[in-house]
């Protein structure tokens, strides 16, 4: 049973070349012993989503969500639609390491 205190996190990436990358960590930022703010997870959206919309789409995502109490759900979803699918955007992060 898990432990609700202990929660874990995995990645597992695919090469073209069938090679197999594994990475798990219990207790990740986010989980419940170590939450994020809300400005981390601001923070860590802006680098991960870079190469996939510009500026101005992310700051629109990030309002669409701090609204979604108070306005309609398609706000945010058409604001997703825009995010693109592969990376067109140059980055200034170093992406996970």
């Amino acid at each position: 049973m898990l432990d609700p205190h202990e929660l874990s996190a995995g990645v597992t990436i695919r090469t073209k070349n069938q090679r197999v990358f594994v990475k798990e960590q219990n207790g990740y930022e986010g989980g419940l012993t170590n939450p994020m703010s809300w400005e981390r997870t601001v923070e860590k959206f802006h680098w991960l989503a870079e190469a996939f919309a510009d500026k101005k789409l992310r700051g629109g995502i990030i309002d669409a969500v701090e609204r979604l109490d108070t306005s309609e759900l398609s706000d945010l979803t058409d604001l997703l639609a825009q995010v693109r699918p592969t990376p067109v955007f140059p980055t200034g992060h170093p992406g996970i390491q």
